[in-house]
């Protein structure tokens, strides 16, 4: 086999079609960060990498109702690590995607779920990033009872060299590594 028979091999498209994948997290109070894992039947050193398409966040109508003040706000995250100070950044690799629903202190109008994040116009089709670990990241101000959504991921799985993968997994951490 030559070698751009090989490179064509180990880059391709593992779906024609695009998967579903679902996370749930909730916080127990304000002024918590908490975390949950998505599970994905990928290892990390599989080299197949996703096509994030579409992203749709489902808050709960508790969470929601608690955003009455102009003081209180939700952050929900797609993370490739569990162990992040803030959801808010959006210059941190390792935040996928992030929604912050801001209160206005008076109900203006109502809220319309899922708030959804679209890729599908980026070139590729999507967000690329390792399938594993994938993390949703929750973060709130000002709510008195528990917060929690779920999040549902559209997606297609790619396969990709080593040195593809290593090139994402490098591209989720602050710094390149060399």
């Amino acid at each position: 086999m030559s070698e751009a028979s090989i490179a064509r091999v180990k880059k391709t498209k593992v779906d024609a079609f695009a998967n579903v994948a679902f996370g749930d997290v909730a916080c127990s109070a304000a002024n918590v960060l908490t975390f949950a894992a998505i599970q994905m039947a990928v290892g990390l050193f599989q080299g197949i990498a996703m096509v994030i398409h579409r992203i749709k966040y489902h808050p709960t109508a508790v969470s929601l109702r608690e955003i009455v003040a102009a003081t209180d706000d939700l952050t929900m995250a797609i993370c490739t690590s569990n162990r992040l100070t803030g959801i808010h950044d959006a210059n941190d690799p390792a935040i996928i995607d992030n929604m912050r629903i801001i209160g206005v202190g008076v109900a203006v109008e109502p809220h319309r779920v899922p708030y959804v994040s679209d890729f599908s116009s980026l070139p590729g089709g999507g967000k690329i990033v390792s399938a594993n670990p994938l993390y949703c990241g929750i973060y709130t101000t000002g709510a008195v009872a528990a917060s929690r959504f779920r999040v549902q991921l559209e997606f297609t799985f790619i396969g990709l060299s080593d040195r593809d993968y290593l090139e994402i997994i490098q591209s989720q951490f602050p710094a390149n590594i060399s």
